[in-house]
């Protein structure tokens, strides 16, 4: 909701029931901005991406406004260049003084509350991960070159936390477990970040291949890298660390060739490595990218259901239920979208022209490290389809047609090969198959319908897939 200020002074009115509401006041000088409006976001749900956004006037280079709210609420200010990320509390009054031609040395925060805009924004801009990769060559060069990395990320963080604590009696209790769950959560991820720093393998090829060089206090780390602290469950910024530790792990282990893709399989092992606490907000991030993937509704449908089986996941069940019917999920049986392609030749390829043959489609393109593995893993199924004329494995590249056609004469890939025009990622193809990421798979039957959106890469499920497709009769 966009709301626009017409003086000094906006109150903005949110109406909670049971909760004492009081003002809180930010404002301040932006010298130099180059609009005459400031964007404010008050970010009310970071997991179900739930905020308030309202613009403030500049006049004279001052700026004011007014919000009502009941509890700690990160916000970001931005005139569209710079950003300065905040926590405000009920009864704050910070004055935030920015020179958009030298943010960086100008920045200051006075008054109520600007010891959480200072440290937040301290933290921020100290940018462990920026250090933490700076120090990668340094480390490779001991004997212990993880420890040197995690030792780094304790000792950094830890100064953070023991900056925080002498702040503690100048906020809330809830806004100070916020900040601290901030440092705690950027710790987390960085750490596991950290490993594959080194030799750019995962945890467990770590563990097996790296022996000689982790110490028991890494070797520790290493094998409970996969376990969160439940009691976290307010900070939102833990959350979403959460969330990408579990992407990067479940992406490994898919490239590792150790699970086989499928929805209902994805989301049983993520239940599994999540405490109760932290089931329902982590699971909402998978299904909210999930659903602007290519998957098929009814597995999607599964998931959702056996998600949020309590009552107080009744906000993140209905932001995905509103997620997943504004997507359009395809559905085992509808129609597939056409499409125009060309192929080696310079000729036009269309579903059209495929009618009567089950398709597998399979988008990729040729930096695709995970799109490689998956064309050797299904090259049994095409072997065992080699003969039959009733399918077709077309092969979708995204890429411009110079490193296309460079990159079949070099890797020598299975398939029938047609290419996105040199229009890339912006073909229509993409949209109409919701490609999200790479590689993306769809298996078309003979009468032009989706019969598998989301197909599996286990070479025998695949070929019975395949075969029952083509078991539909034909019209």
């Amino acid at each position: 909701m966009k709301k626009q200020a017409t003086s000094f002074l906006l109150i903005l009115c949110l109406t909670f029931i049971g909760h004492a509401q009081t003002y809180s006041i930010l404002g301040g000088q932006w010298l130099n901005a180059k609009k005459d409006t400031l964007k404010l976001v008050l970010q009310l749900n970071l997991i179900t991406r739930l905020s308030e956004t309202f613009f403030i006037p500049i006049v004279n280079g001052r700026f004011e406004i007014k919000l009502e709210i009941v509890e700690p609420t990160y916000l970001y200010v931005t005139d569209g260049v710079n950003y300065i990320n905040g926590l405000i509390e009920p009864g704050n009054k910070t004055n935030i003084f920015c020179n958009a031609d030298d943010p960086k040395s100008s920045l200051n925060f006075t008054g109520k509350g600007s010891e959480k805009f200072t440290f937040l924004n301290s933290f921020i801009q100290y940018g462990m991960y920026k250090k933490l990769r700076e120090l990668v060559p340094l480390a490779k060069e001991t004997k212990y070159p993880f420890d040197r990395l995690l030792h780094f990320i304790d000792s950094a963080g830890n100064a953070f936390l023991k900056q925080l604590s002498t702040l503690k009696n100048s906020m809330s209790s809830k806004s100070f477990s916020l900040l601290g769950a901030d440092v705690k959560a950027n710790m987390m991820g960085n750490k596991y970040r950290s490993i594959g720093m080194i030799y750019h393998e995962s945890v467990d090829e770590t563990l097996t291949k790296r022996q000689a060089e982790l110490t028991a206090f890494t070797k520790k780390y290493l094998k409970n890298v996969l376990k969160f602290d439940q009691k976290m469950f307010y900070s939102p910024t833990y959350i979403n660390e959460v969330y990408n530790i579990l992407f990067m792990h479940y992406d490994g282990l898919i490239l590792a060739n150790k699970l086989s893709p499928g929805l209902v399989k994805k989301y049983d092992l993520l239940e599994n490595l999540l405490p109760a606490n932290l089931k329902a907000p982590v699971l909402t991030l998978f299904l909210e990218y999930d659903i602007q993937k290519l998957n098929q509704s009814e597995d999607l449908e599964t998931v959702i259901t056996q998600t949020y089986l309590q009552s107080k996941d009744s906000i993140f069940k209905n932001y995905i239920v509103r997620k997943f019917t504004d997507a359009g999920a395809f559905s085992k049986g509808m129609d597939a979208p056409g499409f125009v392609l060309e192929n080696q030749k310079g000729e036009p390829v269309t579903l059209a022209t495929l009618r009567g043959k089950v398709v597998y489609l399979d988008f990729w393109f040729a930096a695709c490290g995970p799109c490689h593995v998956l064309f050797q893993t299904i090259k049994p199924v095409k072997d065992y389809f080699r003969k039959n004329n009733d399918v077709v494995f077309l092969c979708v590249s995204i890429d411009p047609k110079d490193i296309w056609t460079a990159s079949l004469e070099k890797f020598n890939i299975d398939g029938y090969h047609v290419f996105t025009e040199d229009k890339e990622r912006n073909h229509p193809i993409i949209k109409a198959y919701k490609v999200g990421g790479y590689p993306t798979n769809c298996l078309i039957d003979g009468n032009g319908k989706i019969f598998m959106a989301n197909p599996s890469s286990n070479p025998e499920e695949l070929i019975k897939q395949i075969e029952d497709a083509l078991a539909i009769k034909r019209y």
